[in-house]
């Protein structure tokens, strides 16, 4: 699995704060503050591999689309044209309009794929 950018550089930020500590001598003031933003950056590492897990697993749900509501590419064409109708009827500042969006993208990369690998499919 491949970490997200800001938990790289998190996990970055730890180190150097780590290797910084080492070198710090026991009445250094500086100790206390490294010590501080080394435990907030381990919560923060925490919730962001939290957060990276359940994109992960929602990723995999999400393109696991059973054949019966999608038993050719036509369906899934008209399926895709009747959410980007959707949303040219749903206002801007609708809350379901983001779901609306999410769910026309991973159609499109789904038949994206499906027309560019048709043996696989």
């Amino acid at each position: 699995m491949v970490n997200p950018i800001s938990l790289k550089a998190v996990n970055q930020r730890i180190d150097e704060l780590i290797r910084q500590y080492d070198t710090l001598g026991l009445n250094d003031r500086r100790g206390p503050d490294t010590i501080e933003e080394l435990s907030q950056l381990n919560v923060v590492r925490d919730e962001l591999e939290k957060v990276h897990g359940k994109v992960q697993t929602d990723r995999v749900a999400r393109f696991m689309i059973p054949d019966a509501e999608f038993p050719t590419l036509e369906a899934l064409y008209s399926r895709m044209d009747s959410l980007a109708q959707q949303i040219a009827e749903t206002p801007r500042d609708d809350p379901c309009r983001p779901d609306i969006v999410n769910e026309l993208t991973c159609l499109s990369m789904l038949a994206h794929s499906v027309k560019t690998h048709p043996a696989d499919a």
